[in-house]
């Protein structure tokens, strides 16, 4: 009997060792990160933060819709520790639904009021202005000829003659083209807004899941006109790709940003990834390997990139409202547009 017990302890022993590392403390020497941007964008932060710091960083890349309802799925026990790049309303709205921690970082101190949450739940990394991007060479053989100028406002894109050849993001996944939508609605009212959105969808070929997809899809030639971020479309100029790009009148534009997600494994090395990526050495050299225009002024533009006072956008653009708005006008969306 005493062999017997003696034996049941010794099994009880090991299978409290079993269970017991996934009750382990978490690695004070790891970070977890979702992110919405160009993947080898990301690493190249990813390795200068291990670099400095020590902690190593998990990551998973995402559109942002994606990304936004696997914050929401997990908010009863969070996976990751940082939400990386989209446009300030995602952040906004994930604010709205408590999934965030406030954090005032003193690297955001260097970041205009007008480019952060008042609250320190969110702060912008970047800036960029939407743009229609144009193959040029197709554009020179297929519609020049025929007298059809180059398309140079949102209204020029609604031609018959560009019927199936126009991309751009899908509003419900993509940050990018949520930001066209909400932009517009807030510019010039539901009415108009919906108008020109039906009426832009006879021309649209499809609606791509990530924001970068529509200006690749116009520097190799597979479409003629893309809508989306500029700093994508002057990476594919950088490339060499013969394209054209056009900022339209009252343009919308994105606070790229950066957030910590509400009870995280690894708060503590959150934080000071939140005070590494908002430093300048972090935004000069994601400014330099994206093309986006920095938060922070004593961060330098490489060339081709303008400051966001030297472009014609939307000034009045409200991302609270663009949150606000969201789930009501992707309803909308689905709705009036179905793809």
């Amino acid at each position: 009997m005493k062999k017997r017990l003696a034996l049941l302890l010794v099994l009880a022993a090991l299978l409290v060792g079993m269970v017991a590392p996934s009750f382990a403390a978490p690695d004070p020497k790891e970070l977890v990160v979702y992110f919405t941007f160009h993947e080898n964008e990301a690493k190249r932060l990813f390795a200068l933060f291990e670099k400095q710091t020590g902690v190593k960083v998990k990551y998973l890349a995402l559109a942002t819709g994606q990304a936004v309802a696997r914050v929401e799925a997990e908010a009863t026990a969070p996976q990751a520790d940082i939400f990386l790049g989209a446009g300030a309303e995602n952040h906004e709205a994930m604010k709205m639904k408590g999934l965030l921690a406030p954090y005032a970082s003193p690297s955001a101190d260097a970041i205009s009021k007008a480019f952060k949450d008042r609250d320190g739940y969110w702060t912008g990394l970047y800036l960029g202005p939407e743009a229609i991007i144009v193959n040029k060479d197709r554009f020179a053989a297929e519609f020049a000829p025929k007298g059809i100028p180059m398309p140079k406002t949102w209204s020029d894109l609604l031609r018959p003659e560009f019927k199936g050849e126009i991309v751009m993001p899908g509003p419900a996944l993509s940050s990018t083209g949520y930001t066209f939508l909400a932009s517009y609605v807030q510019k010039y009212g539901e009415d108009a807004a919906w108008a020109f959105f039906k009426a832009l969808d006879k021309n649209i070929n499809h609606y791509t899941k990530k924001g970068l997809a529509p200006a690749q899809f116009v520097a190799t030639g597979e479409f003629v006109i893309g809508i989306n971020f500029i700093h994508d479309q002057l990476l594919m100029q950088k490339a060499g790709f013969n394209v054209d790009i056009i900022v339209p009148p009252d343009a919308g534009w994105e606070i790229g940003s950066v957030s910590i997600i509400k009870n995280g494994p690894n708060t503590a090395n959150a934080k000071k990834f939140i005070d590494f990526v908002l430093g300048e050495q972090a935004q000069q050299l994601h400014t330099d390997l994206t093309m986006r225009i920095p938060t922070r002024a004593d961060v330098e533009l490489p060339g081709g990139v303008k400051p966001l006072a030297e472009l014609n956008i939307f000034e009045g653009f409200n991302v609270i409202k663009a949150a606000s708005d969201k789930a009501a006008l992707l309803d909308k969306w689905a709705k009036a547009i179905g793809r």
